[in-house]
């Protein structure tokens, strides 16, 4: 089974930035191949703290409804790749489609990378813990924080993707 992501997975040019707490934060992505959702990650720079990831469903360019989240928080020591695949669960997330990246950090030492960006990009205030199920009035932001997806692709011989089921594929999933 091959891997594949999407967001952003190269912090060249990216600055560390400190993060506030009590907020989620989302940005906008496009799924280019279609994925068996395994893991969220976020770049950290010089930090110490708690992160909590999640994934939410377009709607017309805003967010749509909570598709997955961090099952706890994960630890985040610094200047690293935070990876969290303790997810809620593995949804298939379809190329093509884009979908909204989120975190949230427990205290304001935790740094992330980030750069200038005016595309989709949209934070709410809310303490840390459990996602909410939608977004309700979003801020729009003009930075991009460096998160993405990974997740298995399947293909079969002649190069098409193959929708998984329970009667076909067997997973095996590090938690």
């Amino acid at each position: 089974m091959a891997s594949s992501s999407f967001g952003i997975t190269d912090i060249t040019g990216y600055a560390q930035e400190s993060l506030d707490q009590n907020t989620v934060f989302l940005s906008l992505f496009l799924c280019s191949t279609t994925i068996v959702l395994q893991s969220i990650s976020i770049f950290t720079g010089n930090s110490s703290g708690n992160a909590r990831l999640a994934i939410y469903s377009d709607s017309s360019g805003s967010p749509g409804g909570l598709l997955v989240e961090s099952s706890g928080s994960v630890a985040v020591p610094g200047n690293t790749i935070v990876t969290d695949s303790s997810l809620s669960g593995n949804p298939t997330l379809t190329a093509g489609n884009y979908y909204w990246l989120a975190w949230q950090v427990d205290n304001s030492v935790i740094n992330l990378y980030s750069i200038a960006d005016s595309n989709s990009h949209c934070y709410i205030n809310q303490s840390f813990g459990a996602f909410p199920a939608t977004i309700v009035s979003p801020t729009t932001y003009n930075f991009m924080y460096a998160i993405f997806a990974t997740g298995n692709t399947i293909v079969n011989s002649t190069g098409s993707i193959i929708t998984p089921n329970s009667n076909n594929l067997a997973f095996s999933f590090n938690f």
